[in-house]
C-alpha cells in the first residue's frame, strides 16, 4: 500500500521551456512540459532516452481512502480493483489481456496503489514505437479517469479478491497501527480509521450502487494528474491528451474535503499497542513541526527551513552514531528523519526511531531517557561551532556525489516517481542542478547561532508524540503516559554537561607494502573484455566501458564457498557475511564506496563500484590482505541476533523453517541455523576472523571482472599493484558436495501455527536434475510464466480464493544440476481443499493437453519484450560483468540468438519440458492452518 500525500489543488505550471523562475526565484525543471485543461486535469510529460522506445504512464487520483464515510470504508481501493475489470473501451478483463498479448505484464508494469491521500494507476515499460501502443496506454489512462464500468457481478466476484488480500496482507504491523496506534495518534482526524484495505464488513455487503456514487463523485478531472515519461515526443503526446482529456465535461458542483491536517497537542501524545505476533519492542518519539501551505511550499524561506531541519537531524543522528559504543548505552544506532507526521499528511516531523539492544532485559523507560537526554542536551547547550564547520564538510561532499548522480541517465520509473513525490507533497519540480547549487550556498550561509535557533523551535516540549509497539508479552514494560510526562519532567532538572566534541580521525589506507605483481599472460575473452593472468595466479578480466560511464565496477568470485568449511565452523561462517560487511569505512568521506563480500554455498563473492579506481582498488588488496578485529561490530550484530531469537512465534517463520528442513532432505549441514540458541552460541569472532582470511586470502583462486572507462594501459598497471601483490597459494579448491538435495518421491507437511487472522498457507513443489543452460532456463520462464497466467484467471479472477500465486522456478548449477518448482499461495482455511484442487488439476491440464496458445503467446511477447528492454538500455560497466561472469561461472551465453529461442519454443515443447519438471513424482507439499 502506497503512502502519499494529500494534494487539493496544484498550481498550474505553464510551458516549461527555457529558463524558469518561480515564487522567490525557485527554478524549474525546463525537462518538464505541463500544463492543465479546461476541465481541470494536469499533466506533466518529461522525454527521457535512457530507454530508448519505452515511457511510463501515471494517474494520480488525488483521493485516497480518508475521504471515505463510515459506510464507505474501502471503496477507495475497491475501485483501484474494479479498474482492471472492464472499462468503456476495454469490458471485462480486455485491458489487462490486451497489454499482456503485446508483452506487458500485470503485476509488474500494469498495476496501482490506493494509499490515505491518492490512488495512483501505472503502466510501466510500455513500448511506445510498437504500432498502436502510445495511444492505447493514453486511452487506458483516459478510461480509468471516468469509465470505469463497476459492473455488479464483477463487484461480485471481486469481494472475495479484496479479502483475501486482506487476509495476505493484515500482519502484525499493520494490525497494531490500525487498531492501537492510529487512533490515537490521529484522533480526531480522517487517518485515524481508515487503513486503506478498508473494512471487510463493508467490502462484504455493500450495494454496488454505493461503488457508483463513490465513482461518480470523486473521478473528476480536476482531482486527476497526468505524468508520463519516456522517449516520447512531447509536443505530440501534449497534442494527444488535450484531445483526448478534453472531452471528459468539467464538474460545475464544488466538493468538499475532510479536514486532514494533523492538530497541535500541548501534552505529550503516547501511543502503545502490542500483538502476539510482533517480534521487537519499537519506539518512536516525534516532534511536530509547524504546519506548511502549498504556497509557502513554491518559496525558498521554505527550502531554508527544510534544509535547516535536515541538516539537524543529520546532526543529531551524528551523535548518537558516536556514543552508541559505549556500554551503558541501551539501544541500538537510532534513525534519525525529517518526514510526514508517522508517514501521513503534509505536517513536517522530526522522528526518533529507536529499539532495544537486550529486547528482553532492557528497561525501556530507561531507554527512552538515554535518548531524550541527547535531545535535551542539543536542545540546552546547542550545537558547537566545530561540530557545524565538520558536518559541513560532510555536506559539500554529499553534495558534489548528488551532483554527479543528478548527471547520470535516470530510469523513467524512477523519475516518475520522483515527479509524483513532489506533485503529492505540493512542492515544485525543481531543476536538481539549481536545487544542488542553492542547496551549498546555504551550508556556506548557515551559521550556528541561526541552526540553535531553529533547533530549540523544532525540540520545543509541545507537538511531541510517542509510538511504542510490541510483543504482547512485554506489554507490561512499555512505559505508560504518566511515566514518560514524568521522565520529561525530570530531565528538565536534569544538571547535563555539554557534548563532548571530538572530531572524527582522518580515515587513509595503508600503503601498498608487498612487491608488485606482473602479467605473465594476456588474450581475450568474450564480450570485449582482456584477461590478464597475474603472476600470483589471479585471473582479471577486463573491458573498457564508454568514457560517459563515470563508474568502474569489480565483481570477483572464487570456488569452495560453504560447502569447504567443515561443519563445526558454519555458526562463524554463517554470521560471517553479516559480520565482514559492517566494518568501518576506510576511506575519506568522498570516496566512501564499498566492497561487499559474501560466502555463498558453493562460491565466495565481492564486488562493488567507484569513482576512484586506484583508491577503491587499494581498499581491496587491504581487504583481501586480512580482515581488521573490530569487537564493537561483532557485539552489535550478536545482540542484533539476540534480539530476534524469538521469531519463531511468527508462524511464517516456522512455515519457512519446515520447508527449508524438506528441501534439504533434513541435511545435517542445513539445519544448522543462527535461529537456534545453540547455534548462535558457538558464533566465535576469531573463528570468523580465519574463515575470512580462508575464504578471501588466496587471491590466486580468484576470477575478477573489472569494467570502466579507464583505459587498459592504465588498469593494467593498477591490477599489477594491488591485485598482482596480493597473497597467493598453489591450492586450488572445489566446491564439496553433501548431498543436501530434495527428498525422491512425494513428501508432504502439516503445520499448524496460532494466528490473529486465520490462513493456509500452501506450498507445492516439484524437484528433480536439470543442466542449467540458456535453453532450459528459458523454459523455467516460459513454463512459471504460463502457470502465473493460468492461476491468475482460475484461481484469483474466477474464484477470488486467493489475492495471488506466485510461481518460483529456479534451476542451480552446483555442485550439479538440479531444480525446484514452486507454487506458493495464502487462502482462507474453509477454501484450502479447493484451490489446492484446482492447483493440481491444472498441472494436469497442462501435462496432459499442453500449455493453452493464448498463455503461451502472452509469455513469449514478455520475454521478448523484457530481452529488447535490456537492448536498448544503456550498457554500462555492471551490464557487461555480469554477461562475463554469467557465461563463466554458468555456461549462460548472452551472444545466443535469445529473440530466435523464444520464438522457436512450441506447445509441444513446454508440454515436454513439463513432463519432466512437474511429472518425475517428486513433490513436496507443506501447508500450514491455523491453530
Amino acid at each position: 500500500m502506497m503512502k502519499t500525500k494529500k494534494l487539493y489543488v496544484l498550481l498550474l505550471l505553464l510551458c516549461l521551456y527555457g529558463a524558469v523562475s518561480y515564487g522567490q526565484n525557485l527554478v524549474l525543471d525546463t525537462a518538464v512540459k505541463s500544463g492543465q485543461l479546461a476541465n481541470g486535469l494536469r499533466y506533466y510529460i518529461r522525454q527521457n532516452n535512457s530507454s530508448a522506445g519505452y515511457a511510463d504512464f501515471h494517474l494520480i487520483q488525488h483521493v485516497g481512502s480518508a475521504q471515505e464515510e463510515e459506510q464507505e470504508r474501502g471503496m477507495a481501493h475497491f475501485l483501484e480493483h474494479m479498474a482492471f475489470n472492464g472499462t468503456k473501451h476495454f469490458p471485462g478483463n480486455t485491458l489487462v489481456s490486451t497489454l499482456e498479448k503485446r508483452g506487458i505484464r500485470f503485476g509488474s508494469n500494469i498495476n496501482a496503489a490506493t494509499g490515505y491521500d491518492h490512488t495512483i494507476f501505472r503502466l510501466t515499460d510500455i513500448p511506445v514505437r510498437t504500432r498502436g501502443l502510445l495511444d492505447t496506454a493514453l486511452l487506458i489512462l483516459f478510461d480509468w479517469s471516468s469509465n470505469i464500468t463497476n459492473n455488479d457481478n464483477d463487484i461480485e466476484a471481486e469481494r472475495g479478491i479484496i479479502q483475501e488480500e486482506w487476509r495476505t496482507r493484515s500482519v502484525a504491523n499493520l494490525r497494531v497501527l490500525d487498531t492501537g496506534i492510529f487512533p490515537i495518534l490521529y484522533a480526531g482526524t480522517p487517518y485515524a480509521d481508515r487503513i486503506p484495505i478498508g473494512k471487510m464488513e463493508v467490502v462484504k455487503a455493500f450495494k454496488p450502487q454505493q461503488l457508483l456514487d463513490f465513482f461518480q463523485k470523486w473521478y473528476r478531472p480536476d482531482l486527476q494528474t497526468l505524468v508520463i515519461v519516456g522517449d516520447v515526443d512531447v509536443g505530440d503526446v501534449e497534442r494527444k491528451l488535450q484531445t483526448l482529456f478534453g472531452t471528459i465535461p468539467a464538474r460545475r458542483d464544488s466538493i468538499i474535503f475532510k479536514d486532514t491536517r494533523i492538530p497541535d497537542n500541548g501534552k505529550p501524545i503516547v501511543a502503545r499497542a502490542t500483538d502476539p505476533e510482533l517480534q521487537d519492542i519499537q519506539l518512536s518519539i516525534h516532534w511536530k513541526l509547524p504546519e506548511v501551505t502549498d504556497r509557502e511550499k513554491k518559496t525558498d524561506a521554505y527550502l531554508r527551513t527544510d534544509l535547516k531541519h535536515k541538516i539537524i537531524a543529520n546532526l543529531l543522528a551524528n551523535r548518537f552514531w558516536r556514543i552508541i559504543e559505549e556500554e551503558k548505552i541501551l539501544y541500538h544506532t537510532p534513525t534519525v528523519l525529517i518526514s510526514n507526521y508517522q508517514g501521513l499528511g503534509s505536517r513536517p516531523t522530526l522522528t526518533i526511531n529507536v529499539s532495544p539492544k537486550q529486547k528482553d532485559s532492557v528497561d525501556i523507560t530507561q531507554l527512552l531517557k538515554q535518548i531524550l537526554t541527547e535531545t535535551e542536551r542539543l536542545k540546552r547547550y546547542g550545537i558547537m561551532e566545530k561540530e557545524w564547520r565538520d558536518l559541513q564538510q560532510d555536506l559539500f561532499g554529499y553534495l558534489d556525489r548528488q551532483n554527479f548522480q543528478n548527471q547520470q541517465e535516470k530510469g523513467n520509473f524512477e523519475l516518475g516517481l520522483k515527479m509524483i513525490q513532489s506533485l503529492t507533497q505540493q512542492e515544485p519540480i525543481l531543476d536538481l542542478e539549481w536545487k544542488n547549487n542553492f542547496d551549498k550556498r546555504l551550508y556556506q550561509e548557515l551559521t550556528v547561532p541561526e541552526l540553535n535557533q531553529q533547533l530549540r523551535l523544532m525540540l520545543d516540549t509541545v507537538n511531541q508524540a510517542f509510538v511504542l509497539t510490541g510483543p504482547e508479552k512485554d506489554r507490561g514494560r512499555l512505559p505508560e503516559a504518566t511515566q514518560i510526562i514524568q521522565l520529561l519532567g525530570d530531565l528538565k532538572e536534569e544538571n547535563l554537561v555539554p557534548y563532548n566534541y571530538m572530531k572524527k580521525p582522518e580515515k587513509s589506507l595503508p600503503p601498498v607494502r608487498r612487491k608488485k605483481g606482473r602479467v605473465v599472460r594476456t588474450r581475450s575473452q568474450p564480450f570485449g573484455f582482456v584477461e590478464w593472468t597475474l603472476s600470483n595466479g589471479a585471473r582479471v578480466q577486463y573491458r573498457q566501458t564508454d568514457k560517459k560511464d563515470d563508474y568502474h565496477y569489480i565483481w570477483a568470485w572464487s570456488p569452495g564457498g560453504m560447502s569447504v568449511i567443515k561443519e563445526s565452523d558454519l555458526p562463524a561462517a554463517l554470521a560471517m557475511n553479516s559480520i565482514i560487511n559492517q566494518e568501518p569505512p576506510q576511506l575519506p568521506e568522498d570516496k566512501n564506496e564499498k566492497i561487499n563480500f559474501k560466502v555463498d554455498s558453493y562460491i565466495e563473492t565481492l564486488g562493488g563500484r567507484s569513482r576512484h579506481i586506484k583508491s577503491f582498488l587499494q581498499l581491496l588488496h587491504v581487504r583481501m590482505s586480512g580482515l581488521e578485529k573490530h569487537p564493537q561490530v561483532f557485539q552489535r550484530y550478536m545482540d542484533a541476533k539476540l534480539k530476534a531469537l524469538d521469531m519463531k512465534v511468527d508462524p511464517k517463520r516456522i512455515f519457512q523453517d519446515t520447508l527449508n528442513a524438506i528441501i534439504s532432505n533434513n541435511n545435517p549441514r542445513s539445519m544448522i541455523s543462527l535461529e537456534d540458541p545453540k547455534v548462535l552460541e558457538q558464533v566465535d569472532y576469531d573463528k570468523i576472523v580465519r574463515l575470512y582470511q580462508e575464504r578471501f586470502g588466496d587471491a590466486g583462486d580468484f576470477n575478477f571482472f573489472i569494467a570502466g572507462p579507464s583505459s587498459p594501459d592504465s588498469m593494467k598497471i593498477w591490477v599489477e599493484q594491488y591485485i598482482g601483490s596480493l597473497p597467493s597459494s598453489t591450492k586450488r579448491e572445489e566446491m564439496q558436495d553433501h548431498q543436501a538435495y530434495p527428498p525422491q518421491g512425494l513428501t508432504k507437511k502439516q503445520v499448524s501455527a496460532s494466528m490473529a487472522i486465520p490462513q493456509s498457507t500452501v506450498t507445492i513443489g516439484y524437484t528433480g536434475m536439470l543442466e542449467m543452460n540458456v535453453y532450459n532456463q528459458l523454459m523455467m520462464d516460459y513454463l512459471e510464466g504460463v502457470l502465473e497466467l493460468t492461476y491468475t484467471e482460475k484461481m484469483r479472477e474466477q474464484e477470488g480464493g486467493t489475492y495471488g500465486v506466485s510461481v518460483d522456478a529456479a534451476i542451480y548449477n552446483f555442485p550439479k544440476g538440479y531444480f525446484i518448482f514452486q507454487l506458493n499461495f495464502d487462502t482462507s482455511p474453509e477454501l484450502k481443499e479447493k484451490m489446492m484442487g484446482i492447483a493440481y488439476s491444472e498441472i494436469k491440464q497442462l501435462l496432459e493437453n499442453g500449455p493453452e496458445e493464448r498463455y503461451m503467446q502472452k509469455v513469449k511477447e514478455g520475454l521478448l519484450n523484457r530481452y529488447q528492454q535490456e537492448q536498448v538500455r544503456t550498457k554500462n560497466s555492471e551490464y557487461w560483468i555480469d554477461k562475463a561472469w554469467m557465461l563463466q561461472l554458468y555456461g549462460l551465453d548472452a551472444r545466443i540468438d535469445y529473440e530466435k529461442l523464444v520464438k522457436e519454443v512450441t506447445q509441444d515443447n513446454l508440454q515436454r519440458f513439463a513432463k519432466h519438471v512437474l511429472g518425475t513424482g517428486n513433490r513436496i507439499e507443506v501447508v500450514m492452518d491455523p491453530k
